[in-house]
């Protein structure tokens, strides 16, 4: 069995000679050079060394190359306590072993209690409804007010308060930053078949099909191809003639229309908005 040795100011090599030692008696082994024919091992890291007459001497902990080190594990210094490991309670024994794991999920871990619902003062929402913790027992979230959609009034999880909210995005007097056109579709002249209401995962599109304002039943799904079309090898999709931070020719996109979905109500088109999340797609079908 060819095993290997470290040569002093050289790299790995392969000798052809057998270790004493086995891996299941002495844990991990290394063997040494010619002259000396270090070997390193026992279960608990204790290294010996074999010179070259013979004989070996024993030189303790081993805590270089090819000693060992048990791995200290959750418990560790934490005997009798329940510890958090992200959103994992874990229950320590009294030798400082671990006993048992809960995975909490949506609840939160909290150091020497475990898995809980929430904290006290602490704030959640659900729709427009603010909520409160309740510690109990048992634990639970009490309604503390409904914040008014009508008056533009949005749910805050932090403050437990309804923020007003203001429009975004509006147009000339309120941008939201510079925006470069990369293609256009047109119905007719590409694969594209009409409609609005348009969100984007990843490389797909979603779109509600229909004309404006009537009441959309298809929802179609397209795929955009990025093509290298400036020949540089790199893909560069940000890249613009108008763009000062990524400057350079337009790279061209290759528009696929996947599939479509019959949808019995899909809101009405440039009336409604589709929501795409990884598993699903949410559609909201905007008051008249």
């Amino acid at each position: 069995m060819a095993r290997t040795k470290t040569k002093t100011g050289s790299s790995l090599g392969l000798v052809g000679f057998f270790c004493a030692a086995t891996l299941a008696g002495w844990g991990v082994f290394a063997c040494g050079s010619d002259e000396t024919g270090s070997v390193l091992g026992g279960t608990g890291g204790m290294a010996s060394t074999t010179t070259s007459g013979g004989g070996q001497t024993s030189t303790g902990i081993g805590g270089g190359e090819g000693g060992f080190t048990p791995e200290a594990g959750p418990c560790q210094g934490h005997a009798g306590d329940i510890i958090c490991d992200k959103k994992t309670a874990i229950a320590c024994d009294g030798d400082g072993k671990v006993a048992s794991e809960t995975d909490c999920g949506d609840e939160l871990c909290v150091p020497e209690i475990g898995c809980v619902l929430c904290l006290d003062g602490q704030f959640a929402c659900e729709g427009n409804d603010v909520l409160v913790c309740n510690t109990g027992p048992p634990p639970q979230w009490d309604p503390l007010t409904t914040c008014d959609p009508l008056a533009n009034q949005k749910c805050n999880p932090t403050t437990g308060t309804c923020d007003v909210l203001t429009p975004i995005g509006n147009e000339s007097t309120n941008p939201t930053g510079t925006y470069y056109q990369y293609a256009l579709y047109t119905e007719g002249s590409s694969p594209f078949l009409g409609g609005c209401d348009i969100d984007s995962l990843g490389n797909y599109l979603y779109v509600n099909q229909g004309a404006w304002y009537v009441d959309g039943h298809t929802l179609d799904v397209y795929k955009i191809e990025l093509l290298d079309s400036d020949g540089d090898g790199e893909f560069e999709p940000n890249q613009h003639p108008d763009n000062p931070d990524k400057p350079g020719p337009i790279e061209e996109r290759v528009l696929t229309h996947v599939t479509s979905y019959p949808v019995s109500h899909l809101g009405m088109v440039h009336h409604s908005e589709v929501y795409a999340v990884p598993g699903g797609i949410f559609l909201l079908d905007a008051p008249a």
